[in-house]
């Protein structure tokens, strides 16, 4: 039975056959989502990017609102993801993306990355799960996760995941007992210490500690195939030096594993920590000049934030205006979860209109979500206009990255639903060029 994720894109390129703009078609005549008059307002928030949502997701926010949706809801927008993997392999071709599942699991995005050749970085049963049921084959995972269950290690071996890494003997043994012929990559200490979030405080081991992994990983008759390691997350930039250290060291542990009778040594991965608007022009330059330190050698990543951050778009209604106070229906609990997790603010953000004009007669609000709880803030200082009034709309831009991943049914509030530019379109007749042919000019099929 075809799933409802598979039908949705069926739809979509049946629509996409048809695509001659972004705008919604009614009949002949193509028009901008008008909306009625005493319609609910809108207001537009640049959210986690540095630019607001674009007229494609305002025409579907508007058909949305229009048709009376009252629960909060995010759209997924796969011609962003498109340019995103487009503008990797253009500035990274050497460099094979597998998408960290962690930072947005939405079947729809995973789907569709699937489609365009990115391969899947899985650090649970549920995520292997999750891919083989989207059609995902084992060689294109990596189960990167430095610290396994024994169960995931069986559920692996039993999928045909062959590559895992490590940085200690207890997990190498944990390996042994259970997956002794899954293949290796040894993780490498990488110090960040501008990074918001960082990894080298509990993963990683510098090339000395390597030395003893490596000579029980031979013993056990494992078969080490490379090195990977993180350079943390929430910075964006070249961040040259902390590359240069991390891969100087992943190319001394690839010599003293040849030292060792290692043979097989033939991957680098980099991990993630890409920014969700990273110049990868400037990561390029950085990462190209250690290509000849591996001669022949595969090159892997794990971007998560960039590759999904800015494809989605989350939608709030308002619930409650008292005094300074307003409630919406999203908050700490779901959509707004970055705010604890990610170390993200939304104070003092400014709106913009559907023509992107500034929205005037602004005042200073505090946000709350619409849990029971009295730290369920969003912002303590929102801009937000003097007249905003229970039924109107504050939506927020690339708020795809560990958003809805960290969400919960705390209280028993229903999460953000999930809708994608394909099913607006769907559903209202209309023929948004959703998803634009890919680089030799065939119709994606997803």
């Amino acid at each position: 039975m075809p799933t409802v994720h598979n039908m949705m894109l069926g739809r979509a390129n049946r629509l996409i056959r048809r695509s001659s703009g972004y705008g919604f078609r009614f009949g002949k005549q193509k028009i901008r989502s008008a909306m009625p008059e005493n319609a609910p307002q809108i207001f537009y928030y640049r959210g986690l990017s540095k630019n607001y949502p674009d007229v494609k997701v305002k025409d579907a926010v508007r058909h949305i609102v229009h048709q009376g949706k009252r629960e909060c809801f995010h759209l997924t927008d796969l011609h962003t993801a498109e340019n995103l993997i487009r503008g990797w392999r253009q500035h990274l071709p050497w460099i094979q993306p597998y998408y960290a599942i962690k930072a947005n699991p939405s079947d729809v995005l995973l789907g569709y990355f699937n489609q365009r050749n990115v391969s899947f970085d899985v650090a649970s049963m549920k995520e292997m799960i999750q891919c083989a049921q989207l059609g995902v084959r084992p060689e294109n995972m990596i189960f990167s996760n430095p610290c396994k269950t024994e169960s995931d290690l069986e559920f692996a071996e039993g999928l045909g995941i062959e590559l895992t890494v490590f940085e200690s003997i207890g997990e190498l043994h944990k390996i042994h007992q259970v997956y002794p012929k899954a293949h290796l990559l040894v993780r490498i200490k990488a110090v960040d210490k501008d990074a918001q979030i960082q990894f080298s405080h509990r993963f990683g081991v510098t090339p000395e500690e390597a030395v003893p992994l490596l000579r029980e990983a031979k013993r056990l008759g494992f078969e080490i195939r490379g090195t990977c390691f993180h350079v943390g997350s929430g910075v964006e930039g070249g961040r040259e030096a902390i590359y240069k250290k991390a891969l100087d060291d992943c190319r001394a542990v690839f010599d003293i594993g040849e030292e060792l009778g290692y043979q097989n040594m033939d991957t680098v991965d980099i991990g993630g920590g890409f920014g969700a608007e990273e110049d990868l022009t400037i990561i390029g330059r950085t990462l190209s000049g250690a290509k000849d330190l591996f001669p022949g050698c595969r090159w892997m990543a794990e971007p998560g934030r960039y590759l999904c951050a800015s494809t989605q778009t989350a939608a709030a209604r308002v619930m409650l205006t008292k005094g300074n106070q307003i409630t919406i229906n999203d908050g700490l609990y779901g959509t707004f979860s970055c705010i604890p997790y990610d170390f993200v603010s939304f104070d003092d953000a400014e709106p913009v209109d559907y023509y992107g004009n500034k929205v005037r007669n602004l005042k200073s609000w505090v946000v709350f979500g619409p849990s029971c709880d009295g730290g369920d803030v969003v912002s303590n200082s929102m801009l937000i206009p003097d007249d905003v009034k229970v039924g109107d709309w504050l939506v927020f831009g690339s708020m795809g990255a560990y958003t809805q991943v960290s969400s919960s049914d705390f209280n028993g509030i229903k999460r953000s639903e999930e809708r994608s530019l394909i099913e607006v379109a769907q559903v209202f007749q209309s023929e948004p060029n959703i998803l634009p042919k890919h680089e030799e000019g065939r119709q994606i099929m997803v």
